[in-house]
């Protein structure tokens, strides 16, 4: 496992990441909703941001110092937010090594703090933040895996969806122009992802602790990765792609006609059979309707 860990030692990530304008901060996204004279505003800020004082309008009931007591606020604030970042990406956590994923956590947590009242969705922008976090660079498919382990939550969580039944799809099988004319809707909860690296296999080597060394050891890395991820009942599924289905897929996901997603998929691989990729949207009940 030492090969998948990033080079710097905790300590080099420290001094890296001590400096505020390093990376931006979005503590203000946050407060945003909140009137700048309001004190809730000014106690969001002194909250996740250390280098603040305690707010002068905190107090105490037993005339203790406010500041030591925000900091035991704020601490525990911080810790809880990344261990709901640990429960979201704990492939990613592995891959580096505890300390140093919470060091990271640490600073995202500051810089990003939750927007949306449901702490189960925090941490959307964590992969963007590795890709920027300089001492996790020479762990390359970091960023990919979080991404992954990201889609996997929105799956789980996202709505369920009536399904389109062969009832629906049986004019349009009787009309060809009018079926290659069809805009097909996919599943909310469906996400089609792009690595340079073989994080499929990456992440499916971590299911089995018990098989995880063996995997990793005839695993290369360096393999492009097309996958999808999606939930099937109530499972979520991650499935790798060939590139020219995938690119099918994508092209329905983004609202193209059944026309021009084919010809995305030709461009790639003229053999490529896409009502057998179709039948499997329909399979994976990922067919929810027909745009109009």
């Amino acid at each position: 496992m030492n090969s998948l860990a990033p080079s710097h030692t905790l300590l080099e990530l420290d001094n890296q990441t001590q400096d505020p304008s390093a990376m931006p901060r979005s503590i203000d996204k946050a407060v945003s909703t909140l009137k700048p004279e309001a004190p809730q505003a000014a106690f969001a800020r002194a909250l996740l941001d250390p280098d603040l004082s305690c707010p002068p309008d905190v107090t105490t009931w037993n005339g203790s110092d406010p500041l030591a007591r925000l900091a035991v606020y704020r601490n525990n604030v911080v810790v809880s937010l990344i261990d709901a970042l640990v429960t979201t990406f704990d492939v990613t956590q592995a891959l580096v090594g505890q300390d140093f994923f919470r060091a990271m956590a640490r600073e995202f947590v500051r810089r990003s703090p939750p927007t949306h009242r449901v702490l189960t969705y925090y941490g959307d922008a964590f992969a963007g933040f590795i890709e920027q976090f300089e001492p996790a660079q020479s762990v390359p498919y970091l960023a990919d895996m979080a991404r992954l382990e990201y889609a996997r939550v929105r799956a789980y969580h996202s709505a369920d969806q009536a399904l389109i039944t062969q009832e629906h799809l049986a004019p349009l099988l009787q009309d060809p122009s009018a079926l290659m004319h069809t805009r097909f809707k996919l599943g909310s909860g469906l996400a089609l992802l792009r690595s340079d690296w073989a994080v499929v296999a990456l992440w499916a080597a971590h299911q089995d602790p018990a098989t995880l060394d063996a995997q990793l050891s005839g695993l290369d890395v360096q393999q492009a990765d097309h996958l999808v991820v999606f939930r099937e009942d109530w499972t979520v599924k991650v499935q790798r792609m060939e590139p020219a289905p995938w690119a099918f897929v994508q092209g329905m996901a983004e609202g193209l006609n059944l026309a021009d997603a084919s010809a995305r998929a030709f461009a790639i691989d003229p053999t490529v059979n896409l009502p057998e990729v179709l039948g499997w949207c329909l399979q994976k009940g990922q067919l929810v309707g027909v745009a109009p």
